[in-house]
């Protein structure tokens, strides 16, 4: 992965789980994109919305996103990989 291409975190800074990836990012000086993603609302950037659904079918944050498309939500799961 390389910083023209960073990964996409999706998720609020007030989120715990959000925040445990964040900072792992950090930690592992990977370059990462935050998109704010607005928990349980169906607006533009909601976690119920159509688009970030088809993303996450399980309408949680934190998500991350790959430059290639793959994508992973679950704290627990994005820390392990």
């Amino acid at each position: 992965m390389n910083s023209s291409n960073p990964l996409i975190l999706y998720g609020v800074p007030l989120s715990q789980p959000v925040r445990a990836v964040m900072w792992l990012l950090l930690y592992k000086r990977l370059p990462f994109e935050m998109v704010l993603i607005n928990p349980g609302s169906k607006g533009d950037n909601g976690s119920r919305n159509p688009s970030y659904l088809a993303k996450n079918p399980g309408g949680t944050i934190p998500c991350i996103e790959e430059p290639d498309g793959f994508t992973l939500g679950e704290a627990h799961a994005i820390l392990c990989y």
